[in-house]
C-alpha cells in the first residue's frame, strides 16, 4: 500500500499532539474555574478567622493520580485547624446550636462551567487531530 508509513505515522502522533492540546486547555480551564469561585466565594461568613481566608484558599493542583486532571480545593482552616469549606457551603450548626445558613459557591460554580469546560476541552482534541491530518 502506497503511503502506509505516512498514515502509521499521523496515527502514532495523534494521542501525544491530543493529550498536549487537552493539557494545556485544561490547564486555562482549571485556572479559569478557580478564579470564577474565588469571584462566587463569600468574604466574611462565620468561621472565616479573618475576611477573604476561603476566597484566596481556593487553588487548582494537578491529580497525582490521573495524568491529564486538576484538583480544585477549598482549604481554609479556623482556627483550630480545621477545614472549613464545606461548612459555609452547604451551612452548618454553630457553637450553641445556632444554625448558620449555606453560602454554596463552589458546586454551583462548578455546574455552571462544566458543559462550558467539557465542549473546550473537546473541542481542543478535535483541532488537535486535524491539525496532526493536515
Amino acid at each position: 500500500m502506497i503511503g502506509l508509513e505516512a498514515v502509521t505515522a499521523r496515527f502514532a502522533a495523534l494521542p501525544a499532539a491530543m493529550k498536549l492540546a487537552v493539557e494545556t486547555r485544561l490547564a486555562s480551564e482549571a485556572a479559569e474555574l478557580v478564579a470564577a469561585m474565588k469571584r462566587a466565594a463569600p468574604v466574611g461568613v462565620a468561621p472565616e478567622p479573618h475576611p477573604g481566608a476561603l476566597r484566596d484558599s481556593i487553588h487548582a493542583t494537578r491529580s497525582p493520580k490521573r495524568p491529564v486532571a486538576y484538583t480544585i480545593t477549598a482549604d481554609a482552616r479556623d482556627a483550630a485547624g480545621r477545614p472549613y469549606g464545606a461548612w459555609v457551603e452547604f451551612g452548618h450548626a454553630a457553637p450553641g446550636g445556632k444554625h448558620v445558613p449555606a453560602h454554596p459557591f463552589f458546586w454551583p460554580t462548578y455546574h455552571a462551567h462544566r458543559r462550558l469546560l467539557r465542549s473546550r476541552l473537546s473541542r481542543a482534541g478535535k483541532a488537535a487531530a486535524k491539525q496532526v491530518w493536515e
